[in-house]
């Protein structure tokens, strides 16, 4: 299993053995449950490698990719499962300062001043 972030792109590769560089070679992606989310075509890189870095990780659990060449009888199918790892949130900021005046409306605002102290 291949840990991608959400939102990156999916490194789809694929590694023929005799190192074939004429093939059409597709990857065909599923959900986890096997919902097909899309087809990509994947260029020859050179000595029987093929690659396609254009799929951004979806917020799935998982997902399946299944490389399928236009010669099956000569080359079986391959796959790769990519975990889908979400994006970390940023720290959320809180100001601290004290209350100066606590406004006489009828709503709960408070007139204060913040000093900080260190930007982060």
């Amino acid at each position: 299993m291949i840990d991608v972030l959400v939102g990156e792109k999916i490194p789809l590769i694929l590694q023929v053995h005799d190192g074939n560089e004429n093939l059409k070679v597709e990857a065909t992606l599923f959900d986890g449950f096997g919902k097909e989310f899309m087809r990509v075509e994947l260029t020859p890189i050179r000595g029987g490698l093929y690659s396609n870095y254009t799929v951004d990780m979806p917020e799935v659990p998982l997902l399946v990719a299944q490389y399928l060449t236009d010669k099956p009888d000569d080359y079986e199918v391959a796959q790769d499962v990519f975990k889908a790892i979400p994006k970390p949130k940023a720290p959320e900021k809180m100001i601290v300062g004290e209350v100066v005046d606590k406004g006489t409306w009828e709503s709960d605002v408070i007139i204060g001043e913040a000093y900080v102290d260190e930007e982060t």
